[in-house]
């Protein structure tokens, strides 16, 4: 989950073991600078950064975590589902 600036509240134990990363190298991290930075991926952009509910498939060779398949989901939550998470 993540707050109005894109930055990570919340993620869980699944995400963390599939990328062997810690929830202190994601937790308060602009989520697309994981993704460029980290991943050298460019791909989510464009869903990402519109301002509706989107789905997308991508096919990456991701760090630490070999070639995956994915179907990656990005939906709004409401601002009390995220003031809740943040505290």
């Amino acid at each position: 989950m993540l707050d109005k600036d894109k930055k990570v509240l919340v993620v869980n134990d699944s995400f963390l073991a599939l990328f062997k990363l810690t929830e202190a190298e994601v937790r308060e991290q602009f989520f697309m600078e994981i993704v460029v930075n980290r991943w050298k991926n460019t791909k989510l952009d464009h869903v990402f950064n519109s301002l509706k509910n989107a789905e997308t498939y991508i096919e990456h060779e991701f760090q630490d975590a070999g070639l995956l398949k994915l179907t990656v989901n990005f939906r709004y939550a409401t601002d009390k589902l995220s003031e809740k998470h943040a505290a």
